[in-house]
């Protein structure tokens, strides 16, 4: 994902550290966009841009863009009540969860199995819970933990996209012009083609005029 699709990136560094610290399998863990077949006990994280801040930042020569934004990120347990022996375990993720977002915990500086960070396009700078909610609904038991998080856009990434189309121009402009050079050359090959047709024109008739005169 590019560096403002700010909401998919959280979640998908969120689910990577999570599966870690919940020991629960990839598949049991969904962003809020995941196309899924429902299973339990899962976790579900959904990330919220808040308001950015003042004042914008310098990001490149004198470009001003807004870098620093307020994030609120909700994490739920989901378990099947009715299942004898759930409701432990729905607490032992409750709690693992919170363990792994604690200010000192490897979370949002984590990396990935290839060794590259989880979050590259940003920097945390705050992070606080903010509360935490349980309901029922039916037979699913239900544990939803919200934590604010302040966070900037590296100034680096920025116009990013701009550059790249930027560094296409000059190869379109090597084709238009090596395009245009072809046309030219081949306007005057063909010039040059009819004039030696029209000397080879003007040789053949030179040579039948001094034949007529010869036979005379």
């Amino acid at each position: 994902m590019g560096y403002l699709d700010l909401e998919t990136n959280f979640e998908d560094a969120a689910k990577t550290f999570l599966e870690t610290a919940t020991g629960l399998s990839a598949s049991s863990l969904y962003a809020s966009l995941d196309q899924d077949t429902f299973v339990s006990p899962r976790l579900s994280i959904r990330a919220e841009i808040g308001s950015a801040e003042d004042p914008p930042t310098v990001v490149a020569g004198d470009v001003l863009e807004y870098t620093q934004y307020n994030l609120n990120l909700s994490i739920s347990i989901v378990s099947d009540a009715a299942i004898d022996g759930t409701q432990t375990s729905h607490r032992s993720y409750r709690e693992k969860v919170r363990e792994a977002m604690l200010l000192n915990a490897a979370n949002w500086t984590s990396t990935d199995g290839n060794g590259d960070p989880i979050l590259p396009f940003y920097e945390v700078k705050y992070m606080r819970p903010s509360g935490s909610d349980f309901e029922v609904d039916g037979d699913l038991a239900i544990s939803t933990l919200t934590f604010e998080i302040k966070f900037t856009i590296k100034a680096s990434y920025f116009g990013t996209t701009s550059q790249s189309q930027q560094a296409q121009s000059p190869s379109t402009s090597n084709s238009t012009g090596s395009s245009s050079t072809s046309t030219s050359n081949s306007t005057t090959n063909s010039s040059t083609s009819a004039t030696s047709s029209s000397t080879s024109a003007t040789s053949s008739s030179t040579s039948a005029t001094s034949s007529s005169t010869s036979s005379n």
